[in-house]
């Protein structure tokens, strides 16, 4: 049997080649993984701005209710009364269409689950859900897709629905009231 040859050593400039690579590829997932997660709470901080946005018309309109059925009393604030009223519910429905979660919808997956967003973990049975999720972690690009996936539907889905309903709303408080003071202001006049 002939005898081994020796491995043949790497030379230092050899493993600094290799270590500066490794450090590279390091350092890309981390800024990857970090440019991610940053996105993924400035979103979610989005969806408590709209959030709070929504609590604030809710809490406004349900002063400005009672004092306008109280000011309806008198014949002259009648007509801006309920003009301003039916401002405040129509204010107050839009806004609490805003606040209500749309969970996703598996159709917008193109089947695939959403392992990452809580509408969608309900849909599985815990041995179910951690196989999954097993599997998912130990795949980094399909832990990556997943991430993004749920990024793109939490933007398109959510994000976009909550702004869209809170501009009407403010819109709405807006408009109505204007046109609420501009009755009383005709009948006073």
């Amino acid at each position: 049997m002939p005898a081994r040859k020796p491995a043949k050593k790497p030379s230092k400039s050899q493993k600094a080649d290799k270590e500066e690579y490794t450090n590279q590829n390091k350092w890309k997932a981390l800024f990857r993984g970090s440019l991610l997660s940053t996105t993924i709470n400035k979103h979610v901080s989005y969806v408590g701005l709209a959030d709070r946005r929504a609590q604030a018309i809710l809490t406004i309109n349900s002063v400005l209710i009672p004092i306008a059925i109280s000011g309806g009393q008198n014949e002259l604030f009648r007509t801006g009364a309920v003009i301003a009223v039916i401002t405040a519910i129509l204010s107050i429905s839009t806004s609490l269409y805003s606040l209500y979660p749309k969970p996703y919808n598996s159709k917008m997956a193109n089947k695939s689950p959403l392992l990452l967003h809580f509408s969608q973990i309900q849909d599985f049975s815990e041995h179910q859900y951690l196989e999954l999720m097993q599997d998912a972690l130990a795949d980094t690009s399909r832990l990556a897709q997943m991430a993004t996936q749920d990024l793109y539907y939490l933007s398109t889905y959510v994000l976009s629905r909550k702004f869209f309903w809170l501009k009407i709303s403010y819109a709405l408080f807006f408009c109505g009231y204007l046109i609420a003071l501009a009755a009383i202001g005709l009948n006073v006049l």
